[in-house]
C-alpha cells in the first residue's frame, strides 16, 4: 500500500515539476534598431563625451544582462537537481519484484483472483454495508423513520429495532459488533487485493516481455487448480461410495449375525429334541425288559 502511494506521488511530482526553459533577452534585443539610430543622432547633437558615456552605459547594461542570464541558466539545473534529490529522499526504496512462487502464493491467498464469482443483480450485493429498516417511533398516530443498519445484523436484533419500545443494550451491542466485524473483514480483504495487485504490477513492469509467459503460467495454475478440484470431487465420490459399501457390509453382517443366532436357536431345539427322544428310547427299552420278564414268568408258570 505504501509503495502504491509512493508511486502515485512520484508520478504526480513529475507532472508538476516539468521545467520551462526561460531565456532572458540578450543585450542586442533590449535596444531596438530605431533606438540605435536615435542614439547616433543624439550623439551627433550632444558631442563625443556624451556618446562615450552612452556607450559605456550600454556596455554595462549588456554586461549586467549577460550576468543575469548566466546566473539564470546556472540556477535552473540547480533547482532540478534539488528537486530530484528531494524526490529521491521522499520516495521509498525501489520496489523489488516478487518471485513467481511468492506471487502465486499471494494469488492463491485471495479468492477473487482464483475463483470466478457468479455475477449478481441484487442491489444488496452492490451495496452490502447497510440496509434500510423501518422503525416505529410510537405516538398517536405512530411515526416511522428509516434506519440504516450494517449488513449481517441478526434478524432478532432487527425485529427489536423495528419496535423501539423493546430496544435494549444487548441488541445495540449486537448491531455495533456486527457492523465493526463486517467493516474489518471488508478492509482486510481490500488491503489483500491491493497488495496482490501492486505485486502483480511490479512483476509485470519488471517483466514486460513475459506477459505471455505469465498468462501461460496462470493457465497452468488454473488447470492444476481444476485438476485438484476434480481430484477432491473424485475423492469425495469415492469416500461416499466407501461409506455406502460400509453400510452394506454392516447390513450384511447384521443379517448374518441374525441368521447365526437363528441357527444356534435351532441347534438348541434339536438338542432338546434329541434328549427327549433318548429319554423316550430309554423308557421303551425299560418297558420291553419288563414285558420280557413278565413273558418269561408266564411261560415258567405254564410249564409248571
Amino acid at each position: 500500500m505504501n509503495d502504491l502511494k509512493a508511486g502515485l506521488l512520484r508520478r504526480h511530482r513529475k507532472r508538476l515539476y516539468d521545467f520551462i526553459d526561460l531565456e532572458l533577452p540578450s543585450a542586442k534585443k533590449v535596444c531596438p534598431e530605431r533606438g540605435g539610430e536615435d542614439e547616433a543622432l543624439e550623439a551627433d547633437t550632444l558631442g563625443p563625451s556624451s556618446t562615450a558615456a552612452a556607450q559605456s552605459d550600454t556596455t554595462a547594461f549588456g554586461d549586467a544582462l549577460a550576468v543575469v542570464e548566466t546566473r539564470g541558466s546556472e540556477r535552473v539545473p540547480d533547482v532540478s537537481i534539488d528537486e530530484e534529490a528531494s524526490d529521491e529522499k521522499s520516495s521509498p526504496a525501489a520496489a523489488v519484484p516478487p518471485s513467481w512462487e511468492k506471487l502465486m502464493e499471494m494469488l492463491k491467498g485471495v479468492p477473487c483472483f482464483t475463483y470466478a464469482e457468479t455475477p449478481s443483480t441484487r442491489m444488496s450485493d452492490f451495496f452490502p454495508l447497510t440496509k434500510r429498516v423501518s422503525v416505529n417511533m410510537g405516538g398517536d398516530p405512530p411515526a416511522f423513520v428509516k434506519v440504516q443498519l450494517p449488513f449481517g445484523t441478526l434478524e432478532s436484533a432487527v425485529s427489536c429495532i423495528q419496535h423501539l419500545q423493546e430496544w435494549a443494550i444487548h441488541e445495540t451491542v449486537e448491531v455495533v459488533v456486527a457492523g465493526i466485524r463486517y467493516m474489518m473483514r471488508t478492509r482486510e480483504q481490500l488491503f489483500k487485493r491491493l497488495k496482490v495487485a501492486e505485486a502483480m504490477r511490479v512483476f509485470i513492469s519488471h517483466h514486460p516481455r513475459g506477459i505471455e509467459e505469465l498468462h501461460s503460467r496462470l493457465e497452468k495454475v488454473e488447470a492444476e487448480l481444476a485438476a485438484a478440484w476434480k481430484a477432491v470431487a473424485d475423492g469425495a465420490e469415492q469416500l461416499s461410495r466407501a461409506e455406502e459399501e460400509k453400510w452394506v457390509v454392516r447390513a450384511e453382517t447384521d443379517t448374518l449375525k441374525k441368521e447365526k443366532e437363528a441357527l444356534e436357536g435351532q441347534v438348541d431345539e434339536v438338542g432338546q429334541e434329541n434328549l427327549q427322544l433318548k429319554k423316550e428310547m430309554d423308557e421303551l427299552r425299560a418297558n420291553l425288559v419288563a414285558q420280557k420278564k413278565e413273558t418269561e414268568t408266564l411261560q415258567a408258570s405254564l410249564a409248571a
